[in-house]
Formats: C-alpha cells, structure tokens, sequence
C-alpha cells in the first residue's frame, strides 16, 4: 500500500465509513464518453430526486446500473410493479446536431443517504464518471430560505462549479445566477470539493424550495436551467409544472416507507 493509500485509508477508518462500502454495479454497457451526468438524490423540497425522475421518464432513459451498499435499507423500490434499487442509475442514447452530440446518465434516489456514506458515494460516482470519461456532473439540490420562498417574483436557480471550464459555462447561462457566498453540504459539497481537486467538472444547482415537503416548481426551474446546459438535448419544463402532483405524490410515498434515518434531508445549503 502506498503512502496515499494508507492516508485515504486512515482517514476513511476516522471518518466512520470505508470507501469499498459502496460500489456500482453495471447491468448494461453503454459509451458514455462526454455525457452528462445528473446526481439526482433528495435534499430540500426533494429537488433532486423530482428532477432526477422527470428526466427519466420524459426521455424514456434506459437503467444501466445501480449503486449499492450493505449500508442502504434493506429494501425494494416497486413502481408499477417492478422492483428497483433505492439507487439507481439510467442513461440515454447520445443526440446529435451536426457533429455536436449530447447524452444524459442520471443517478436517482428517493432516499437521503446517512450522513457516514455521503462522502464515500460521493468519491464512487466520481470514480464511475472518470472511469467512463463523461463530461461533467450536475448536482440538484433545494435549500431553504424563506426569503426567496416569500417573494413575488419566481426563485432564482445558484450555480457554483469547480472547474473554470464549467464556471465558463454557467455564467454563460441566462437561467442561472453564480453562487458567490454560502455552503454547500450534503453530496453536491462534496463533489465539488473532490471536483475542484481532481479538475473533474462539477456544478451544483440549488434554488428555494418548500421545505418538509416535495417542490415541482423548483425542479421546473432547474430543468430550464439544464436545458441552456445541454444544447442537443431539448428539455422542457412545462410539462414538469403540469405533472407536478404526481411527481410529488409519488416522491413522497417513496420516502414514507424509508427508515426515519433516511427520510430527514441530507443537504442544508445556505445562500449568503
């Protein structure tokens, strides 16, 4: 073992956790070369995971993979009758415009992970995107602000990246705002720290969100957000607003049946 792998090793041991306790288990091949990736896992107003499972659905994503640990609940995700992972990962075919393509992979969960496997799920997703050579992360998160939630006006949607390629790009997008004060937690802070290490593109997305309960209109705002993201592929928001009940509805029945440790948000995101 070398000297850096003793010290990931001790501080893995003083953390509490161990990077092997998460793997990815791949159940398709797909060529993921510069696609990207959308860490689609519940936070505040279950942002990500309401995002998360209208780009599935709407793009008709195909499951490649699952995330698994001994540490998950020890249970089954049944939709429609089928049963699923309570991680999972879907992908689409690459679209092309000219010689520019776009492709989507999207990590999904309807449950907050524990806080001792955050950052070893965390540092697996960005092996799995290094080891398939995608283009970047997008991070969704809500946090919680009462004075964005009480304005007239609709919430704007923070950006913050790791790299000064991605920074490139979310100044360059009209629905975005740069997050220049605050914190980020939870697994989107996290991937932006180990981003910004290892020069892996990485943005976090946050906006306002109810809290205590699910948010569509905040995963509207950040599906246009990714649509100025993503040229190729056309995302749009408006059939989220319209299908917003029943993406929350049934979001939320997901997460009753979790255990109480993984109901409570992972993710408490402070605007400054």
């Amino acid at each position: 073992m070398t000297d850096k792998e003793k010290t990931e090793s001790n501080v893995s041991e003083n953390f509490g956790y161990k990077m092997e306790d998460v793997s990815i288990v791949e159940l398709k091949q797909e060529d993921l070369e510069g696609a990207t990736v959308i860490d689609g896992f519940p936070g505040v107003g279950l942002v990500g995971s309401i995002t998360a499972n209208y780009l599935i659905n709407t793009l008709k994503l195909e499951q490649i993979g699952v995330m698994r640990s001994r540490h998950f609940p020890p249970l089954t995700v049944v939709h429609r009758g089928v049963p699923m992972s309570p991680v999972r990962i879907y992908a689409g075919q690459q679209v092309c415009k000219g010689d520019i393509c776009d492709q989507i992979v999207v990590f999904v969960s309807e449950f907050s992970p524990q806080e001792k496997l955050i950052r070893p799920m965390a540092s697996t997703m960005l092996d799995w995107v290094k080891k398939q050579k995608c283009a970047r992360i997008i991070s969704v998160e809500g946090f919680r602000s009462a004075e964005e939630t009480e304005k007239e006006k609709e919430p704007e949607v923070y950006a913050i990246a790791s790299t000064d390629s991605s920074r490139k790009l979310i100044t360059e997008n009209k629905d975005t705002v740069p997050f220049e004060y605050g914190t980020v937690s939870g697994i989107s802070g996290v991937l932006l720290n180990e981003g910004s290490r290892d020069g892996i593109d990485v943005i976090s997305l946050l906006t306002a969100s109810r809290e205590g309960m699910p948010d569509a209109g905040a995963g509207a705002r950040v599906v246009k957000a990714i649509d100025n993201m993503i040229l190729q592929i056309d995302l749009d928001p408006e059939p989220l607003k319209k299908e917003a009940r029943e993406l929350e509805k049934y979001v939320q029945s997901m997460r009753a049946q979790a255990p109480k440790d993984m109901q409570a948000s992972s993710t408490q995101s402070y605007i400054g």
